[in-house]
């Protein structure tokens, strides 16, 4: 239920004890905060194109870097596997 600005003020001073001065104040801190969210939103669009890059970025270079040392071990393990297959070789042979 919406309650009409007067009735509202009226409710605050009379039940609640309230002062007009109190009710301002309350007033401008919720202003201060509503602006503050709306500048932080604004922000937010022009900051995250910048942030997206940045994680674009660094997720490229994390993906080279896991990629080399997949390729070196993946190298590794595959001249084991043939130094092994050499060595079955040689026992069958002898």
């Amino acid at each position: 239920m919406i309650l009409p600005r007067d009735v509202r003020q009226s409710m605050l001073r009379k039940e609640w004890d309230i002062s007009q001065s109190q009710i301002a104040a309350a007033v401008r801190a919720n202003i201060k905060i509503k602006n503050q969210r709306r500048t932080t939103v604004n922000n937010l669009s022009k900051s995250s194109r910048v942030e997206e890059a940045f994680e674009n970025a660094t997720r490229k270079v994390m993906k080279g870097l896991l990629l080399r040392n997949t390729t070196k071990e993946l190298d590794k393990l595959e001249k084991q596997a043939k130094m092994a297959e050499e060595q079955k070789k040689e026992l069958e042979t002898s």
